[in-house]
């Protein structure tokens, strides 16, 4: 008779097995649970800057009254006293101009050295000594000259006598050509000078004294040709009254202080003896706009759509569009013309 061996699994080990696998599940969960309720109630500072970050605040301002001051509008500019030119004098060939004297009546003497040059005498006016016959006849009224008892003769003025030896020729170098208006000698060599091209005698100025100022297209219509201005000084508080007597073609911006905007050149004739040459000046000129009131939104409200200006009213149904018309602006305000808006209506600012 045989014997059969028969193996089976041990079924306290496999109770075991499964025990342990059922509290790892269990215990895996439990870790997961707990940190989903940390993130529930557990937040990071930063959240708070996130979500205003997606915030987009709305500001509002209310339609009021408000006054706008009358506009002063400026340009900067300088003083041109004159075209200034030197005076050289040529001393001819081989000679060398010095000056060796400095008369204090320099344009007088030049009157009298070019007199005594030509030959002529420069007579000196002398007042008719008291109780002298006049040489001039008296005239009747029918136009003829009246001698002694009535009678009236014809008399010719004495004719001037002509100089009998020629006059010398003056050289074409001697004279300088200026423009139109008085001249003014602006400076002049000292003794023991030598004149040169590059060191000239003497400095005249001549023409018109004005001051030139670049203005803005935006207020370039309150400096029209024929306009009083005043003029500041810069630096002084002396202000001149002056008139616009010229208006440049439009100018790109430049690269100094007084010609910085695109604009206009303006020039107004100004007294010369009150200003220097260079001087900076500024030029102001009352707009017409005058003092005015009205009601008024802040210019942040504005809007602009295919050229159109408008702005964004809130309502109790939401928010609207409303085209609005500007006539001028001041102090961060737009005044409203005509009637599209009224006082305490709410205007977007921003949203």
């Amino acid at each position: 008779m045989s014997t059969t061996s028969l193996t089976s699994k041990n079924p306290l080990k496999s109770n075991k097995k499964f025990t342990w696998i059922f509290f790892t599940v269990l215990i895996a969960l439990i870790v997961i649970s707990g940190a989903f309720l940390a993130g529930t109630f557990i937040h990071s500072a930063n959240e708070e800057a996130i979500d205003n970050a997606k915030y987009t605040p709305e500001l509002t301002a209310k339609v009021e009254k408000h006054t706008f001051p009358a506009e002063f509008v400026e340009g900067k500019g300088k003083v041109s006293l004159g075209a200034s030119r030197p005076v050289v004098v040529n001393p001819g060939e081989g000679g060398q101009a010095v000056v060796t004297a400095v008369p204090r009546n320099v344009t007088a003497n030049a009157m009298k050295a070019l007199y005594k040059r030509v030959g002529a005498k420069l007579e000196t006016p002398q007042a008719p000594s008291q109780g002298a016959e006049s040489s001039a006849p008296a005239l009747t009224a029918g136009g003829g000259e009246k001698e002694g008892n009535g009678v009236v003769t014809q008399e010719s003025a004495p004719t001037p006598k002509l100089a009998t030896t020629p006059l010398p020729t003056i050289r074409a170098a001697e004279f300088l050509s200026l423009t139109s208006g008085p001249a003014t000698v602006v400076e002049i060599a000292g003794v023991n000078h030598h004149v040169t091209a590059e060191a000239p005698l003497a400095r005249i100025r001549s023409g018109q004294a004005v001051a030139i100022a670049r203005v803005s297209v935006a207020y370039i219509a309150s400096f029209a040709v024929g306009t009083t201005v005043e003029i500041n000084q810069t630096g002084s508080t002396q202000k001149t009254q002056a008139n616009i007597i010229a208006m440049s073609d439009f100018r790109q911006a430049g690269q100094t202080a007084e010609d910085s905007v695109p604009g206009y050149d303006v020039t107004a004739s100004i007294p010369a003896e009150a200003f220097q040459e260079g001087q900076s000046v500024t030029l102001t000129a009352t707009s017409t706009k005058t003092l005015a009131e009205g009601i008024a939104v802040p210019i942040t409200a504005l809007r602009e759509d295919a050229g159109k200006t408008y702005v964004v009213v809130k309502t109790d149904e939401g928010t609207k569009k409303v085209s609005v018309t500007t006539s001028r602006t001041a102090e961060g305000f737009a005044l409203i013309d005509g009637d599209a808006l009224k006082i305490g209506d709410v205007v977007v600012l921003a949203q």
